[in-house]
């Protein structure tokens, strides 16, 4: 068997696809099953259409007799995946992170719903309609559908594909060799100042708005605490411009390699996710097994990581005083603060790679 992995996102990107990609690869790899990676990267400098033909030839010219096609998203790099395996008559199986769809019509189109409510309540103009279209025109077609929870599989049920076609495969995370938290913080030119961290892409759903207001509440309890915030996106401008009172106090990284993102939730007291939509979030994921306490929203995609009081404090999203009394809390309640931790990072313990890497193979149908 040969496996052909269609990816938007490849390291050194940043974003669950990468990740997965790589993980996937070292277990196949280590089980001597051969593989092609395509990156969407490699034709991303192209105009529009274009890549895609583009994309669509690099992965037919990879597909042998003994290939199956899995996409790791279904629009980019899905659809001209879906293609190519249908032209070479090889299976097609989908890994789908999120609403694709759903996503560019928070940004570009207004729409104010979650998930679950699209897109049957939003006017979509035409661009976002035939988003809509592929997106559930290549899941359709998928021999199998692989999603992190079972919120997400719940989703992707919505697009008209048979519950029995979904299978559910939690993320793993692999922790790198850390520095001590003494290492880390001087690495970031950190002193005994308490460290929120909260990172993912700047776009509206994350919440990083409210998190730099609640910011203020913290810093009245804790002057001195520093709100740490990795990563870009469409926001970063709008969120730069919010923070400019804060002085030094609110810190953007930029985007951070994975070894320097894990360095800074070393460093951190407590990190932070207010996000209103994930279907199984990879940063919450990293900071439980990292050991720091989190703080973060009870939404169904947060659920099977984040049991509050347990493995993490919950909020609802956006409610600044309930973001900022949970920071505080965390903060001033060693005893409280060590216990989530604890317990978080027990939990994390069962998300491992190997066990990714086994569920993964077992819905493609491949025999280690």
């Amino acid at each position: 068997m040969h496996v052909v992995i269609a990816t938007g996102l490849y390291s050194p990107e940043i974003g669950g696809p990468a990740t997965f990609s790589v993980l996937f690869e070292k277990g196949l790899s280590k089980h001597n099953i051969p593989y092609t990676t395509i990156p969407f990267s490699t034709v991303r400098h192209l105009p529009k259409l274009i890549r895609h033909v583009v994309y669509f030839s690099k992965v037919l010219s990879v597909i042998r007799k003994d290939s199956i096609v899995l996409a790791l998203d279904p629009v980019s790099v899905g659809l001209p995946a879906l293609l190519a395996a249908r032209l070479r008559s090889a299976p097609f199986y989908l890994r789908v992170g999120g609403d694709y769809a759903w996503e560019q019509a928070i940004q570009r189109w207004g729409f104010e719903g979650l998930p679950e409510e699209f897109p049957g309540s939003a006017r979509l103009p035409l661009a976002g309609r035939l988003l809509v279209w592929i997106e559930r025109y290549v899941a359709q077609r998928a021999k199998r559908i692989l999603t992190q929870s079972g919120h997400l599989a719940s989703v992707v049920a919505r697009w008209d594909v048979p519950r029995e076609r979904i299978a559910v495969v939690p993320n793993g995370v692999e922790l790198p060799a850390l520095p001590s938290r003494e290492e880390a913080k001087k690495g970031f030119g950190f002193g005994d100042e308490p460290i929120v961290v909260s990172a993912g892409r700047f776009v509206p759903w994350k919440g990083f708005l409210a998190l730099i207001e609640a910011f203020h509440a913290v810093q009245g309890k804790f002057p001195t605490a520093r709100l740490v915030l990795a990563g870009d996106g469409p926001q970063v401008q709008e969120l730069k411009e919010s923070a400019k009172d804060f002085e030094r106090t609110v810190v953007f990284t930029g985007s951070l390699p994975k070894k320097e993102l894990f360095a800074l939730l070393r460093a951190a007291d407590v990190f932070v996710l207010n996000t209103r939509y994930e279907g199984f979030s990879h940063q919450i994921l990293e900071a439980l097994a990292v050991g720091i306490p989190v703080v973060t929203t009870n939404i169904p995609g947060n659920t099977e990581l984040a049991e509050s009081g347990m493995t993490a404090l919950t909020v609802e999203w956006n409610d600044e005083r309930a973001i900022a009394d949970a920071i505080k809390q965390v903060l001033e309640d060693k005893k409280l603060a060590g216990r989530v931790a604890e317990g978080g990072k027990r939990h994390a313990a069962s998300f491992t790679p190997e066990r990714t890497f086994k569920d993964t193979c077992k819905a493609l149908g491949i025999d280690l």
